[in-house]
């Protein structure tokens, strides 16, 4: 449903958003 899909982008987002700073953090690491 609509609902279900919407809900599902706004946890999406926020899980980007909490996952991001970890991959900022990691990256370089993996880089070098």
């Amino acid at each position: 449903s609509v609902e279900s899909s919407g809900r599902a982008t706004v946890l999406s987002s926020k899980f980007q958003l909490n996952f991001h700073p970890i991959i900022v953090r990691f990256l370089p690491r993996c880089l070098t």
